[in-house]
């Protein structure tokens, strides 16, 4: 059948964005869909070589063209898509076969990616009850638990030997001496500041690691272009945040966990049905 050239612009990202993942999925057989004779299954769409393409992914693919168009989808368009599944299997395929998955770093990257997101994939959709939540956030407190003030000292250099020499100096009790290779923040205060004010004068990023050091420590901070040398001079009592304050937090760290050990498990799996022979370290 002769394939409509009005829509083919728009419907080209069918190869561009779903061979990557096909070759992915393919790779380690989770399209284990191998079979053999004349009869193709009531869920299958089509046959390509050994492999099925299952109606589920092509009635979605369907889907997806219905929602770019306005008109509703004929028998062209429908043979089209299937086409270009038929297509991108070809090229799944083909791509195997030249050893592209172990081969092409980019392949290799989609491959794990997209085993990952499906490894991890009911962990992250899992809405827990809120008991759950509470459970997790109590057993987790430390994560929850945050310095609502600090007191510190700061210097920035663009030498990163520089900054690292200052902080010896200063973990060895010697006075600070001014010096025009590095340049004091001076605009800081040297009382207890909010982490919210800290963070004016030291950025997010820089206040987020700074809240992480222990009350006199002494550390560097490398930097493109600069390199920061802060010293904590005071720290106030951590303290946790309340449960309704953090929830989403809470939520978002547990389904973390979750697709963590989801993986961890996962990959055990894997293992232990592989034969793996390394050298000796």
């Amino acid at each position: 059948m002769q394939e409509s050239t009005t829509r083919e612009p728009v419907k080209l990202w069918f190869l561009a964005t779903g061979a990557f993942i096909g070759l992915a999925l393919a790779a380690v057989g989770l399209l284990d869909l191998t079979v053999r004779g004349d009869d193709l299954p009531s869920s299958a769409a089509a046959r390509v070589n050994d492999v099925l393409i299952d109606g589920e992914n092509y009635r979605e693919a369907l889907d997806r063209l219905q929602s770019d168009s306005r008109n509703p989808l004929d028998d062209a368009d429908r043979r089209w898509v299937l086409d270009r599944l038929i297509d991108e299997e070809l090229l799944v395929q083909h791509g195997l076969a030249m050893g592209m998955a172990h081969s092409e770093h980019n392949v290799r990257g989609a491959l794990v990616r997209a085993l990952i997101s499906s490894a991890t994939a009911e962990a992250d959709a899992s809405n827990p009850e809120e008991a759950d939540l509470k459970k997790f956030y109590s057993d987790n407190i430390g994560q929850f638990t945050t310095v609502s003030a600090l007191a510190i000292r700061a210097w920035t250099t663009p030498f990163k030997n520089i900054a690292e020499e200052l902080a010896e100096d200063l973990e060895a009790g010697e006075a600070f001496v001014a010096s025009p290779e590095f340049t004091p923040i001076a605009a800081i205060p040297s009382s207890l500041l909010p982490i919210a004010k800290l963070r004016d004068y030291l950025g997010p990023t820089l206040t987020a690691r700074v809240q992480q050091q222990n009350e006199h420590e002494i550390a560097v901070y490398p930097a493109t272009g600069t390199s920061y040398v802060v010293e904590v001079l005071q720290k106030e009592a951590p303290q946790a945040a309340p449960f309704r304050s953090v929830q989403n937090q809470v939520l978002i760290k547990y389904r973390q966990s979750l697709a963590d050990q989801a993986l961890r498990d996962y990959i055990a799996e894997l293992r232990e049905r592989a034969s793996i022979v390394t050298r000796p370290l």
